[in-house]
């Protein structure tokens, strides 16, 4: 997981090493905007903060469509804290892993400083990466840093051209992606990327993002060896026709921030999509023959965007779209008058933010539904469903097994027009939790109270991955429930340095990290690494990359040894190809699809969804194979 951070999270890490919840007076170098055109640089983040002793946080946003605004479908890709007063926690054995920190003490205000080095960097060229800085209360500031530094060799490079003019053909990325390393680089305007890589064998593919006038390559092979860089031009294929239209509700207000899925037919299989700006408009490319456009619920699970107690009337539309024409279909999001309801509970109490989900599958039609809601704050839910008979309806929360349904859910439930079906309750127990914990002394062997504490996941970019904690009067310390990840934990008192400097583990669903200890002292700390590789709770990972063409890696962990099953199937409930069936040792594993069902034929591109089920265990994801 670490590896797919790519180049982007690189460029962020040692870019942007310092992350404000700023309120007012954010700058970068004393400006709103910034922009990097040689290396070394000194790059100095300020701000005023809202209260004294406050926290902040950066999000790095990279511009995906280059149209300069924050728009759903350009990536947040990095998250970090800084708090008032607290200084940088540095790895003096490696240096990519400090954690920025304030220099100017507990003032109300932000000051740190980085510099980038020549020789730190795998810079995509023409870049914008957005930091909008967001401070305790609430309110948030936007910066910007626009990249044109020239990368360093050896390069994957070439030229994107239209493939019926020949015209050179901007903004189009280009991945260049290994199990190992994931880079990208844009098209200038005369069409020329270059994409800085280390020595290896990369499959290179480009992408027009929002896939509006061109289709994406097909996957190519390049391998670079030594210091040599290696050409490789694409030649993209127009879509021929356009489709547009737009998203509302029934009384007219507009839905924005929705996926919307373009597929053709057996003829064509082809694969495009957009999302929905503020208005709830949305355009994209197609090949002309039969278009099925679906903005379907099965391709926005857990998008906040996703209006919960409505459903999108049609599900789907398909049209006929000739060369040259601009086509348009609409959809309207209606209300649900059908409900499952019911509560989730711990011990009786109420819990919150459980997620509820609904599956339904017309054996006749092979049509599938999918819902979803959480509960509220007094584990009360309401899940929207369409009429008819919903196959399961199932629950889950990290942090917590359910104990009853024994079954592990309702099957079956038959809910008729403007029928409410309540009495579908849920009730938890606490999992075994996770824990990092340690304790923080000094080198006299006293404990080291109030202590600032950090454990950031190197796999997660949001607040969840980046906790922060104070050691007791005892010098100890301990973080609940943490996130599944690459961890890195560090200690930070103002005077003293850490032995070791930073601790890095694995650490899964019910495992402990324990003994993170560390010992403080005025001299310089010891690095030590201390690694902790044994899942002991099943899991089903996101496979990656995603989207991709045309392979994939679909990685999964079992805490003990049983029987798995992984399928692969389509939007329409058919069953693709049966990747995995049988027995599985405990601890982690990963397989390939290469995008063939079960014959050996090549699958049209579109989206498809992999299953895990084992005795006791029931996980869904989505996966997106572009042509």
């Amino acid at each position: 997981m670490k590896n797919k951070k790519v180049l982007l999270l690189l460029l962020l890490f040692f870019l942007i090493p310092t992350f404000v919840f700023a309120v007012s007076n954010a700058k970068i170098n004393g400006q709103k905007s910034v922009t990097i055109t040689q290396l070394p640089v000194d790059l100095v983040f300020t701000a005023d903060l809202a209260a004294m002793g406050n926290k902040l946080a950066f999000e790095y946003i990279i511009d995906v469509d280059f149209d300069g605004i924050i728009s759903p479908i350009d990536q947040v890709v990095d998250f970090y804290y800084i708090t008032d007063g607290v200084g940088w926690i540095r790895d003096p054995e490696d240096p990519d892993s400090d954690l920025a920190g304030d220099e100017t003490g507990v003032d109300g205000k932000i000051r740190t400083t980085f510099t980038a080095e020549a020789d730190d960097l795998f810079f995509p060229e023409n870049m914008t990466i957005f930091l909008r800085v967001t401070d305790e209360d609430g309110s948030s500031d936007l910066l910007t840093i626009k990249v044109q530094v020239t990368p360093q060799p050896p390069f994957i490079q070439g030229k994107i051209t239209d493939a019926v003019t020949g015209l050179a053909i901007p903004n189009i990325i280009v991945f260049a992606e290994n199990s190992e390393e994931s880079s990208i680089g844009y098209s200038d305007n005369n069409g020329n990327y270059r994409i800085s890589v280390k020595p290896g064998t990369y499959n290179v593919a480009a992408m027009q993002m929002p896939m509006t006038h061109y289709q994406p390559s097909d996957s190519v092979v390049v391998t670079v060896s030594g210091t040599q860089s290696v050409t490789q031009n694409f030649a993209l294929q127009p879509f021929g026709a356009t489709v547009n239209g737009k998203l509302t509700k029934i009384n007219g207000d507009p839905v924005p921030g929705i996926l919307i899925l373009a597929m053709g037919d057996e003829q064509t299989e082809f694969f495009s999509f957009a999302v929905s700006d503020a208005n709830g408009d949305y355009s994209f490319g197609v090949v002309p023959g039969t278009v099925i456009i679906s903005p379907s619920f099965m391709f926005n699970m857990s998008n906040e965007n996703w209006p919960r107690d409505h459903y999108v009337d049609p599900p789907m539309d398909s049209i006929v779209v000739a060369q040259g024409q601009t086509a348009t279909s609409n959809f309207v999001f209606k209300p649900y008058t059908s409900f499952v309801t019911g509560r989730c509970t711990v011990n009786g109490t109420g819990l919150a933010n459980v997620s509820v989900q609904g599956f339904s599958f017309d054996m006749t039609t092979f049509s599938m539904n999918f819902y979803e809601t959480v509960s509220d704050q007094d584990g009360n839910y309401r899940l929207g469903v369409l009429p008819g008979v919903i196959s399961s309806i199932t629950a889950e929360i990290d942090g917590y097994d359910l104990q009853s349904p024994m079954t592990g859910g309702y099957f079956n439930v038959n809910v008729a027009a403007g029928q409410t079906v309540s009495g579908k309750d849920f009730a938890f127990t606490v999992s075994e939790l996770s824990v990092i914990s340690g304790r923080v002394t000094f080198n006299n062997g006293s404990p080291a109270s109030n202590v600032y504490v950090v454990a950031n996941n190197q796999w997660e970019e949001s607040p969840q991955g980046f906790l922060i904690n104070y050691t007791d009067g005892n010098g100890n310390f301990q973080f609940d429930n943490p996130l599944d990840g690459d961890y890195q934990v560090g200690v930070y008192k103002s005077g003293y340095s850490s032995e070791p400097a930073m601790r890095y583990f694995y650490l899964s669903w019910g495992m402990d990290a324990t003994d993170q200890n560390f010992v403080l002292s005025p001299g310089t700390g010891i690095e030590t690494r201390d690694r902790v590789l044994k899942p002991i709770a099943i899991n089903l990972f996101q496979n990656y990359p995603n989207p991709f063409n045309p392979t994939t890696n679909i990685r999964f962990q079992l805490s003990e040894s049983e029987r798995v099953s992984i399928v692969i199937f389509n939007t329409s409930g058919q069953t693709i190809r049966v990747l995995a069936d049988g027995s599985f040792s405990a601890g982690e594993h990963q397989l390939e699809w290469d995008g063939r069902d079960q014959f050996g034929h090549k699958v049209s591109s579109g989206v498809y969804f992999y299953q895990l089920k084992t005795d006791g265990f029931n996980k869904v994801l989505r996966m997106i194979l572009t042509k």
